[in-house]
């Protein structure tokens, strides 16, 4: 199996005015603040971008929209597939490799198979071919570049929308816990097991 280093966001979340998710609306009614009271609107927001880090990290998937970098140090054997992390995976955008003699090569839609639709997303060589040879030894020698998360008009699941609304109420009544998970609580543990693909 090759090592892998986990993915890397290199796009910066959304902020709360810009994520097409952030239901503030509902979101005043159910912390029950004054939906027209700016300081409310923030704190919200702050208490929604750390629910949604948190169950990004603890479930391995990426609700907001975002270009990552997943990095491999070499192809695994043959035909078997590159599974990548955080689902959903939405589009490869580059797929590069370094050759056996250190030069950058880029596979096209040509050489590989991709699964957006299954968690994690996969790639697969395409028919009749197999994964290429890295060069021996380079650290990081496979880079794919891809989008994740869901679009700002595409509903997240609904376990991931009861969790968010659920850590901000409770961030909300425990102010000093806030961006701590609520350790052993049974409703917590089993929305996060609904979004858990590994």
């Amino acid at each position: 199996m090759p090592t892998t280093n986990d993915l890397i966001l290199v796009s910066p979340p959304p902020s709360y005015e810009e994520d097409g998710h952030f239901p503030w609306l509902e979101a005043a009614r159910y912390l029950g603040v004054d939906q027209g009271d700016v300081e409310s609107r923030q704190v919200a927001g702050q208490l929604y971008g750390s629910a949604v880090d948190l169950i990004q990290n603890a479930c391995s998937i990426q609700l907001q929209e975002a270009e990552a970098v997943f990095r491999l140090d070499a192809f695994p054997s043959g035909r078997d597939e590159i599974q990548i992390p955080r689902p959903p995976v939405r589009e490869i955008l580059e797929f590069t490799y370094l050759d056996r003699n250190g030069a950058t090569v880029t596979l096209t839609t040509e050489d590989y198979q991709f699964d957006g639709d299954s968690q994690p997303g996969r790639l697969l060589p395409a028919p009749g071919k197999t994964w290429p040879a890295t060069q021996i030894g380079a650290i990081n020698a496979i880079r794919i570049r891809l989008m994740c998360g869901h679009a700002a008009n595409s509903p997240w699941p609904p376990s991931a929308q009861r969790l968010v609304f659920y850590l901000m109420g409770y961030w909300f009544e425990n102010r000093l816990q806030a961006g701590s998970a609520p350790a052993g609580d049974p409703f917590f543990e089993q929305q996060l097991n609904l979004l858990r693909w590994i």
